[in-house]
């Protein structure tokens, strides 16, 4: 039963019947808990993480294909370094701190020039270094866009990467100019107006874009309240330094001779 339901997967992932893929695939990891025939897992969870990425559970589908990777490896698959690369994708799109080239399967095949490409891609997405992730992917000998399902999900990756980066771009700015942003993003400044959109209609930053003057004008409510704060707090710890001082001096002058702070 459990090669019948493997080989409808695959069929449904091919022609992407994703309901149908639902509806049997729960089914099917119910089947190989009690049977544990590797080259039947791992076709049934690298299905099961393709179905994941399509809804965008990058959590889901790292889980699903580092379990397809370890059964495509322990039955010498060649299928096991296509699917390592998935699951470095799915890594990198969850936002997970955990290294997959921690696990012993894994370590085998890191040295490997497309898989330590995926590795490169990886680090660098995770310190935004943008310049990094478009040397990689522009680079035809680390041939990260020849398979077309990794490709499908690099404009994703690129989205979130580059909004990471104009977040913190914008952050010190009252204004900034929208042609500065784009040179920084390597993108243009149409694109660059369409990712400050989504991270204001996601209130993560207070601002409106004047594509008339071609700036970004940040709220500066915020920053007058910001200063505020500041200025609040500052002046409690003056306070209750000349407080502490006052303090000071009056026990010096009950217990003797005032000695001046400075001579």
């Amino acid at each position: 039963l459990v090669e019948v339901y493997a080989l409808e997967i695959q069929c449904c992932t091919k022609v992407h019947n994703v309901l149908r893929l639902k509806d049997i695939y729960p089914k099917t990891i119910n089947l190989t808990s009690a049977i544990a025939d590797p080259r039947n897992i791992a076709v049934i969870r690298e299905s099961g993480g393709k179905m994941f990425m399509s809804d965008r559970k990058w959590t889901d589908a790292y889980n699903e294909f580092f379990e397809a990777f370890k059964n495509y490896q322990e039955t010498g698959n060649v299928r096991a370094k296509a699917v390592l690369k998935y699951v470095i994708l799915a890594n990198i799109l969850s936002g997970s701190s955990i290294n997959p080239f921690d696990s012993r399967e894994a370590k085998v095949l890191q040295d490997d020039p497309e898989i330590a490409a995926m590795s490169h891609l990886r680090r660098a997405y995770e310190q935004n270094d943008i310049d990094t992730v478009d040397a990689l992917l522009s680079n035809k000998k680390h041939r990260i866009l020849e398979d077309e399902y990794i490709a499908g999900f690099i404009p994703e990756l690129l989205r979130s990467i580059r909004l990471q980066v104009l977040r913190n771009i914008v952050g010190p700015y009252s204004s900034i100019s929208l042609e500065f942003i784009a040179t920084r993003l390597n993108v243009s400044v149409t694109e660059v107006t369409n990712l400050l959109m989504c991270l204001i209609l996601d209130n993560q930053i207070d601002a409106r874009i004047d594509e008339i003057a071609g700036f970004l004008m940040v709220n500066s409510d915020d920053k007058a309240a910001t200063d505020a704060k500041v200025f609040s707090r500052l002046s409690s710890w003056a306070d209750e330094l000349e407080r502490i001082d006052g303090h000071i001096l009056t026990k010096l002058t009950r217990t003797g001779p005032r000695v001046p702070f400075f001579e």
